[in-house]
């Protein structure tokens, strides 16, 4: 499966990283199928040392990259809705903790626990605009078109959002995570699980 087949959009990364991905797994396509073409031609060709490492150079880019392990998902649970709690290996280890300290509860919400890196709370364009509206007070029409093309660069804002969250993470680092997939488990269910005992 590719990188781009197992990021979800909006969850893992914004839709726009995942068509970038999806771009970048399609050049590399063609510049491997570039690279197969030539390394047939090389073979036409009679040996010579150079010729020898030029295929290995050939082979070792056509070698599908590793892809790294995901993060195993983690859990949590809320008994008012808002505030979640804890860090579970399943819905039902969350829900279960969950109802063991609300035991008159007949259901709990459960949810996925989402970890964002603090450039996902930065905008490159509100601060590349916060700062081109702030020279344009100060300086007037001499500013008016300041900065104008490195706003609609994607790629310039990305680093803008990197550094800055770097920024925000060696100061304050982020601890909590954003819920998504959020349920209501009932004590019935993980009882019939086995998650839970029965009250006698």
């Amino acid at each position: 499966m590719s990188l781009s087949e197992r990021i979800r959009p909006g969850v893992e990364a914004a839709p726009w990283v995942v068509d970038e991905v999806t771009k970048l797994e399609a050049e590399r396509g063609r510049l491997l199928a570039a690279a197969r073409t030539a390394a047939e031609q090389i073979r036409r060709c009679d040996y010579t040392p150079a010729r020898s490492t030029l295929l290995q150079a050939i082979a070792a880019v056509d070698q599908p990259a590793a892809q790294p392990a995901p993060e195993p998902a983690i859990y949590s649970y809320s008994i008012d809705g808002e505030m979640f709690h804890g860090e579970f290996a399943s819905p039902e280890d969350a829900a279960a903790e969950g109802l063991l300290s609300e035991p008159d509860a007949p259901a709990i919400e459960v949810a996925e626990c989402v970890r964002r890196p603090a450039s996902a709370f930065v905008s490159g364009e509100f601060v590349v605009e916060d700062a081109q509206q702030r020279a344009f007070d100060s300086c007037g029409e001499a500013a008016e078109d300041w900065l104008n093309d490195v706003v609609v660069d994607r790629a310039a804002m990305d680093e803008l959002e990197r550094h800055v969250g770097d920024w925000l993470q060696a100061r304050d680092p982020v601890t909590f995570f954003e819920v998504i997939n959020v349920r209501t488990i009932t004590r019935a269910e993980l009882i019939a699980s086995g998650h839970l005992e029965a009250d006698d």
